[in-house]
């Protein structure tokens, strides 16, 4: 989204974000841009729920839970900022934008970053790991999923919708993804599906580029030049119960395998390993660091994804 304020500034128009406050300091301080905060932060979210979503039950009961409470929160926030706007463009978690802009005549667009979001026989929800499915049973899965989403959303989004004299929805996907919205894919690695009804724009992957100068830290370059490129193994905006135990289980998988490791802990916390063979980071430019590594092992993130085919790793 960074990448998309960036090129729509670059092209005269003036561009203000709605963000959690974690990413001020980026948005404002860096960037120069007007940044609304109040949204939720994820991330902290995510952190503090760790421990209980190892169970499916419990994950579905939080997934109710904050959902109907960030949508509240939204549809508050969102029904007065969006009017100041001639276009608001939005990704993500953000559930109630697309109906406040219809009853404030604003226009709208949604980022996709995957085209498992859409529906599709050509693959299931993106929550689902079998992509080798039959397209009968994928287009179920995404109705199923579509009507489960209705449930979590329909009281709250319906209730502002009638008050606004909106049309009621069957489902809530539609309404979200509003009139076009943007797949921001490489169409190298995905492509929009060719049984999607929706009318989809694909623009390609979008990167933020980095600042001239921007270097590595001197002690990660240090570590790259000490012997023979490591392996990049990263959990991006994943949260771990138990980080420790999933550094030393890297650490044991590169002495097996004879590798050294740049061990990049995103979202979970940092763990230090006393071996010379994996350098544990929070976090580093991909597009400066992955051409240096001789693979890349992630969690599947679009931004992750992109950045380690873009590497050539």
């Amino acid at each position: 989204m960074l990448a998309l304020g960036l090129g729509l500034r670059a092209r005269g128009h003036d561009v203000h974000f709605s963000a959690p406050d974690t990413f001020t300091a980026l948005l404002q301080d860096r960037h120069g841009f007007v940044c609304h905060s109040g949204m939720r932060d994820v991330q902290a979210l995510l952190t503090d729920a760790a421990a209980d979503l190892t169970s499916p039950v419990a994950t579905a009961r939080l997934l109710f839970r904050e959902t109907r409470r960030e949508l509240a929160g939204q549809l508050a926030a969102m029904d007065t900022l969006v009017q100041d706007y001639d276009l608001v463009v939005t990704a993500a978690l953000q559930m109630a934008a697309s109906s406040c802009c219809a009853a404030h005549g604003v226009d709208y667009r949604y980022v996709l970053y995957v085209p498992q979001l859409l529906p599709s026989g050509e693959h299931p929800p993106f929550m689902v790991p079998t992509m080798s499915l039959p397209s009968w049973l994928n287009r179920a899965l995404h109705a199923l999923g579509d009507w489960v989403n209705g449930q979590i959303m329909f009281r709250a989004l319906w209730r502002y919708r009638r008050a606004h004299g909106l049309p009621t929805f069957s489902g809530p996907l539609p309404v979200l993804l509003g009139g076009k919205p943007l797949l921001c894919c490489s169409p190298a690695l995905a492509r929009v599906p060719r049984d999607l009804s929706l009318p989809v724009e694909q623009t390609g992957a979008l990167f933020v580029p980095e600042a001239p100068g921007a270097a590595l830290e001197p002690s990660l370059v240090a570590f790259l030049e000490a012997g023979s490129p490591p392996v990049y193994v990263g959990f991006g905006s994943m949260v771990d119960p138990d980080p420790a135990a999933t550094a030393t289980l890297v650490a044991q998988a590169a002495t097996r395998a004879g590798v050294r490791v740049v061990l990049c802990t995103g979202w979970s916390d940092a763990a230090q390993l006393d071996t010379p063979a994996v350098r544990v980071i929070r976090a580093a430019p991909h597009s400066l660091l992955l051409p240096r590594c001789a693979g890349a092992v992630h969690h599947g993130g679009a931004g992750t994804t992109h950045a380690a085919a873009r590497a050539g790793v």
